[in-house]
């Protein structure tokens, strides 16, 4: 009986295993071979560290979660680059996030932005400031560029919000086709700390009824205009 049910799992495995892309699995497994076969050993194991990570990834991708420390670039693009209906995006204009905007980061985020719009995805950000001092020559800038890629962008002063907004949440999020939610955690250095991916029904829907709200009770972006889409 247990040999019948080792087949049964292995079958199981292989037909999902089908459903995979077959030129990255293949690509992926040839790889791993090849440097675990032919490297130095420091490139074996480091080889063998990145898979581990991946492998720890998918598990925990099962629960419709992921986590790492720090802040993870490669998951957003890489969610960017995946979007095929819309990126709704929320920013903070704190210190640390104005250095961001004039990163190289920055300009591969952009840039990938830039190849989802060209090919039909609907992007929104929403600037989120402290108070009216924070609607400067930086904000102006940074709407007209990004309305010049074609992204639609309105700001919120958080100490203008209506009472019944206040009460929520006002932190960055950004969700994508209204499925899948990116998060990053800041200390109270606003030090990011750690990254965030959840698909959770419930909590996405939640993330996307937020922005929502933010967004209409949002103003145009000074100096954007409209996006050149």
């Amino acid at each position: 009986m247990r040999s019948f049910a080792q087949i049964s799992e292995a079958t199981k495995f292989y037909s999902e295993m089908e459903r995979l892309p077959s030129d990255g699995v293949a690509a992926l497994a040839s790889s791993a071979v090849e440097v675990v076969s032919n490297s130095p050993d420091i490139m074996r194991r480091f080889a063998e560290e990145l898979m581990r990570r991946l492998a720890v990834d998918m598990e925990a991708l099962k629960s419709g979660s992921v986590d790492c420390a720090g802040e993870n670039h490669d998951w957003l693009l890489a969610l960017t680059n995946c979007a095929t209906d819309s990126i709704d995006t929320t920013s903070t204009l704190s210190l640390v996030d104005r250095d961001f905007w004039n990163s190289e980061p920055a300009d591969r985020y952009l840039q990938a932005q830039r190849e989802a719009i060209a090919r039909g995805v609907t992007i929104r950000r929403l600037f989120l400031v402290a108070d009216s001092t924070d609607l400067n020559d930086d904000l102006r800038r940074l709407g007209q560029e990004q309305a010049e890629l074609g992204i639609e962008t309105r700001v919120v002063v958080r100490t203008q919000l209506p009472q019944n907004v206040r009460r929520g949440l006002v932190d960055e999020f950004i969700v994508f086709d209204e499925a899948t939610c990116y998060e990053i955690k800041q200390d109270q250095l606003h030090v990011n700390t750690s990254t965030r991916v959840r698909a959770h029904e419930d909590y996405v829907r939640v993330r996307t009824k937020r922005f929502a709200e933010l967004w209409d009770a949002g103003v145009p972006t000074p100096g954007a205009g409209n996006p050149g889409r």
